[in-house]
């Protein structure tokens, strides 16, 4: 089926059949001239607003009150990270004696 069989929705130019009708319309496209730049002012006005505000600091600060010992617990001991760069160097944080290259950067605190 080609396009010109089927045009689906027309989308030319409209010709109003009353003058009530082409004053109705003008008076929704101002209307819409306005609110549509109002929106966009006001998403504008939310992203800087955004990167304007001070945020938490990135680093947090834990304090434990109470810690107590529970019975059967999992935990971790001697975590470690082991990874590989891009050139295939084995590295682990922190150093085993199994990995003799060097180990991953720490981050800055």
């Amino acid at each position: 089926m080609m396009a010109a069989e089927d045009p689906g929705y027309d989308w030319s130019a409209r010709i109003r059949g009353t003058a009530t009708e082409a004053l109705r319309y003008s008076k929704f496209v101002a209307l819409m001239k306005r609110l549509l730049s109002l929106g966009a002012f006001l998403i504008i006005a939310a992203v800087l607003a955004f990167f304007f505000i001070q945020r938490q600091p990135r680093q947090l600060q834990l304090a434990y009150e109470r810690l107590g010992h529970i019975e059967n617990d999992l935990t971790m001991v001697k975590p470690r990270l082991t990874g590989s760069d891009s050139k295939a160097i084995l590295l682990s944080s922190p150093p085993t004696p199994r990995c003799r290259t060097r180990t991953m950067p720490r981050r800055p605190a």
